[in-house]
């Protein structure tokens, strides 16, 4: 669904943003297309205290003449700084068919405004879901309202997420075919008859072209080893892709809001169960610090999802090197995009992330840095 746009003046520029200036163009822009709206007489906009490098974020409440009026998140369109070619109509289209596809829930899109001069960008609005959000700078294992709780609360919150990934998981594939055709660097598209895994392989692979990375030779190998050891005969599967307590909305211990489709694909629910499996140990085990108490372990996570689910786990060996492929490549650009030397690669290798070292673990390769943060047992 699309609005149309509210009269404006000149452009901002992304990275320009001047709240102040932006206040009556977002209060326009709602008086013109939400119903609503339409007694709304000022807005407030602030932005997360704490955000993900894809997409910018706004938090808009509105006054109304009879006192405090609805509230809304504006998703900003990036500027393709972590993935290429990313689409809010895209990020849209995701929410609103499993919105419409199954019961998980999902904040509700208001509209899309494709005239970047608004307010510096393409922009898409949300409904506000009420609730907070796992912390993820510091990570909720460290400190935040989630290691507040009691264990028992904190138990609840994991077991209903992980209810709720493997509902998206049931979704029916067919419905989603068109994650088969997102936009890919090179301009290719995934041949007629591939698969879900398939497609989502080649997305990397030209992601790896984009930012740099095939260059690397530990990149390059994984890249084969993949291709060559990939499972066969995998029935295509939604994958949330960014599977992260993070990447949730909680309120009164359930999850009312699961957020963020960046990496969302076909590629089924063992890419999500390896990716929160990776998300785990990087912000534990690998750091030295203790797991929440009622957060259950990623072999704990598996056999839960494995109750919700009815069916066991399948080839999660080569969906572990897949995780840590796509981490790498994402730290790879991560670093290129504050780089300012003349050699990434070295550079970036002596303090590898924990993608390269994973790779490293898991495909018995050899990094000119040290091996601090190793691929340690799930201990399924």
């Amino acid at each position: 669904m699309k609005a149309s746009s509210a009269p404006h003046e000149s452009p901002l520029r992304i990275g320009d943003r001047n709240l102040d200036v932006m206040k009556p163009r977002v209060r326009d822009w709602l008086l013109a297309n939400l119903a609503e709206a339409k007694s709304v007489v000022d807005v407030r906009i602030a932005t997360p205290s704490s955000a993900g490098v894809a997409n910018e974020t706004l938090f808009v409440s509105t006054v109304t003449s009879h006192g405090d009026g609805p509230r809304y998140v504006f998703r900003l369109q990036g500027e393709e700084h972590l993935y290429p070619n990313a689409d809010i109509t895209f990020h849209a289209r995701v929410t609103c068919e499993v919105g419409r596809r199954s019961a998980v829930p999902v904040p509700r899109i208001f509209g899309i405004e494709d005239d970047p001069s608004i307010i510096g960008s393409r922009f898409m609005v949300m409904d506000w879901v009420e609730g907070r959000v796992p912390p993820d700078v510091p990570n909720y294992h460290r400190a935040g309202w989630l290691k507040d709780l009691p264990p028992a609360e904190q138990e609840g919150i994991w077991r209903d997420c992980v209810e709720k990934m493997a509902a998206l998981h049931a979704m029916d594939p067919a419905n989603f075919e068109f994650l088969k055709e997102m936009a890919i660097t090179t301009g290719q598209r995934p041949d007629q008859g591939r698969s879900g895994l398939q497609a989502v392989l080649q997305y990397w692979d030209n992601y790896a072209v984009w930012c740099g990375a095939n260059q690397t030779e530990i990149i390059e190998y994984a890249r084969n080893w993949l291709w060559s050891n990939a499972p066969r005969d995998r029935p295509d599967a939604f994958s949330w892709g960014d599977a992260r307590l993070p990447n949730t909305i909680v309120r009164d211990g359930v999850c009312v809001a699961i957020l963020d489709w960046d990496m969302v694909s076909l590629a089924g629910p063992e890419a999500d169960l390896a990716w929160w499996a990776l998300a785990d140990h990087k912000h534990t085990v690998t750091q030295g610090i203790d797991r929440l108490p009622g957060i259950g372990s990623p072999a704990e996570t598996i056999r839960l999802w494995e109750l919700f689910s009815g069916r066991p786990v399948r080839d999660l060996d080569w969906f572990l090197v897949f995780t840590a492929y796509r981490q790498a490549l994402i730290t790879f650009r991560l670093f290129s995009l504050s780089y300012t030397g003349d050699a990434l690669e070295p550079d970036f290798l002596t303090a590898p992330g924990i993608g390269f070292q994973w790779l490293a673990s898991l495909l018995d390769l050899e990094l000119p840095g040290p091996l601090t943060m190793p691929f340690l047992s799930l201990e399924l």
